[in-house]
């Protein structure tokens, strides 16, 4: 038995190394956020699309099921603006601190989402993470860019923590059809964040200032980092209980950091900051655990009963 997971275990954290170096070509890509963000989605578009009619999965789910994947998409499109900018306005490293904190979002969003109770010790240790979300912000007062940084990406986060429950549903509704979700969700990111930054000032000045190493860098993040993790994780879902995926994700993050301090010297940061981050990663990681164990209680009760 553990023989037979150990592939699909192994590829689960390569998936999640490519995630990590995701912030490492954010900062390698001088493109705006928002050309970033509409490139990789319309790529990603382009490539699930000749995925899915080569396959033979439906492409067209309906208008109103259409509809609400544009939208959903939006959400997702708006997080990698944050990210991506986080990223600029501060480092790869303060931004992969923040964006663990979306995993405790997420917990107080399921119960608006999925009509739940609260559960006591989430509101506990989300009151910790807003600890180490303070010594993170306290490790860099004075720090204008740091500080903005810190902020946008928090903002990633809770988008972040939106489009995983929205997509939730989604594999709930259409659990035969979750490429095609995607696929949808991609274009609907070229189209909310068009439709929302196109009247600012250099938005479309943006798309013409790619380069060639901007070009490629590009080309990876939608073939490599998006299209094929996303296709991959969908298909270790039949070997892997979401638990682990969920819980070995929060390892994006340390891949993130430990990349970042090798490749820059800029991104290594005081003690005071990563005893922030690791007081945010243990407590979503004990999160997790706790959640863990809670269901399987309830499952164990529902047998008995």
């Amino acid at each position: 038995m553990l023989k037979s997971k150990t592939g699909p275990y192994l590829t689960l954290h390569f998936l999640i190394f490519i995630f990590g170096f995701t912030g490492i070509m954010g900062r390698y890509i001088d493109t705006p956020s928002t050309a970033i963000t509409v490139y990789r989605t319309g790529i990603t578009f382009v490539v699930l699309l000749l995925y899915v009619w080569a396959k033979g999965y439906m492409i067209f789910p309906g208008w109103k099921k259409l509809v609400l994947m544009i939208l959903s998409g939006g959400v997702i499109g708006l997080h990698w603006v944050a990210f991506f900018e986080a990223i600029k306005t501060a480092n790869v490293t303060v931004t992969m601190a923040m964006l663990a904190t979306g995993a405790l979002f997420t917990s107080f969003l399921e119960p608006i989402f999925f009509h739940r109770r609260l559960r006591i010790h989430e509101v506990l240790l989300g009151i910790i993470v807003i600890g180490g979300v303070y010594i993170i912000r306290d490790s860099v007062d004075g720090n204008e860019a740091m500080e903005s940084g810190v902020v946008i990406a928090l903002i990633a986060s809770f988008l972040s923590a939106c489009y995983s429950i929205i997509n939730g549903k989604w594999s709930a509704a259409m659990p035969h059809d979750t490429v095609m979700v995607i696929m949808w969700e991609m274009l609907g990111a070229v189209v909310v964040v068009t439709a929302l930054f196109s009247f600012i000032d250099g938005f479309w000045v943006g798309f013409t200032q790619v380069d060639m190493k901007d070009a490629m860098l590009i080309f990876t993040l939608a073939l490599g980092c998006t299209a094929f993790t996303n296709v991959k994780m969908i298909q270790l879902f039949r070997y892997l209980t979401p638990f682990t995926v969920t819980l070995n994700i929060n390892m994006e993050p340390i891949y993130s950091m430990i990349l970042a301090v090798i490749l820059f010297a800029d991104e290594r940061m005081s003690p005071h900051f990563y005893a922030g981050a690791a007081v945010i990663l243990m407590t979503v990681v004990l999160n997790g655990v706790l959640n863990n164990i809670r269901d399987k209680r309830q499952a164990k009760k529902t047998i008995e009963g």
